[in-house]
C-alpha cells in the first residue's frame, strides 16, 4: 500500500541511478506516481553552468546511450513498470554550446537533445503514462512560440499570462520528423511546463545573453 498510493519525490541523480540496487524490485514495481528532479548541471546566477556538467556529453555525442540522461530514461520503464503519473523537472541549463548562430533553429536542437530521450521513454508505456516535463522559463517560452505557430488554434495551453503554465505537445507513437503534429486527435503526447525562472536569474538582457535562435521568436503574446 505504501508504494502504490504515495507520490515519490527524488532529487538526487546518483540516487535515481542506483535505486534498483537499494530497493527491492517488487517494491519499485508498485510505485504509480513519481516526481524526478534532474540536475544535469549546476544553476548559477550567471549564464554558464559550473561544477559537474552532464550536458556537454549530450551535445558531443548527440545520441550517446551511456549519458546519464539516456540511462535515466531507459531505466524508468524497467524500474517502474506500473507508473501512471510522472513529473520530470530539468533543474539545469539546457542551453546549446556557444558559437551557435542566432539564425539557427537552436530551440529545436535543444528539444531533440533533452526531450527526445524522454519522449522515447514515454512510448514504452504505450499511452498509460501521464507525463509532465518542466524546463527553464526561457526555453518554455520559445517552445510555446514554436508550437503556437505550428498548431495555431489547435494548441492546448493552460496559462494565465502566456509566460507560465503548460502546453500539450502531441506525439506520434512511432516517432519521426515533425512527430505527432498530424496525429493530435490520437491523444498521445505530454505536457511541457514552465520550470525554474532563468529569466529572473539573469535579469536585464536575458534575450541577448540566452540564444534560443530566432526562427520561432515571433512573440506568443502579440500573436494571441
Amino acid at each position: 500500500m505504501l508504494y502504490r498510493t504515495n507520490n515519490f519525490h527524488i532529487s538526487s541523480l546518483e540516487l535515481q541511478l542506483s535505486l534498483p540496487q537499494l530497493v527491492p524490485a517488487q517494491h519499485l514495481a508498485r510505485i504509480t506516481s513519481l516526481e524526478l528532479l534532474w540536475k544535469l548541471n549546476n544553476i548559477q546566477t550567471q549564464h554558464k553552468p559550473r561544477g559537474k556538467d552532464y550536458t556537454q556529453l549530450l551535445w558531443e555525442g548527440r545520441s550517446t546511450p551511456d549519458s546519464p540522461l539516456h540511462v535515466l530514461c531507459g531505466s524508468i520503464p524497467k524500474t517502474f513498470p506500473h507508473l501512471r503519473s510522472l513529473y520530470i523537472s530539468f533543474q539545469c541549463w539546457l542551453n546549446s554550446p556557444p558559437g551557435k548562430d542566432w539564425e539557427e533553429d537552436i530551440i529545436s536542437e535543444v528539444e531533440t537533445i533533452y526531450l527526445g530521450p524522454v519522449e522515447n521513454m514515454l512510448r514504452e508505456y504505450s499511452g498509460s503514462l501521464r507525463l509532465n516535463v518542466a524546463v527553464q522559463g526561457g526555453a518554455w517560452s520559445t517552445l510555446l512560440d514554436k508550437y503556437y505557430q505550428l498548431l495555431g488554434a489547435g494548441l492546448k495551453l493552460e496559462s494565465v499570462d502566456g509566460f507560465r503554465g503548460r502546453f500539450w505537445k502531441p506525439l506520434s507513437r512511432e516517432g519521426g520528423d515533425d512527430e505527432g503534429l498530424d496525429n493530435g486527435d490520437d491523444g498521445f503526447g505530454y505536457w511541457i511546463c514552465t520550470g525554474w525562472d532563468d529569466v529572473k536569474a539573469i535579469g536585464h538582457g536575458y534575450w541577448i545573453v540566452c540564444n534560443w535562435g530566432q526562427k520561432w521568436r515571433k512573440g506568443f503574446g502579440t500573436a494571441m
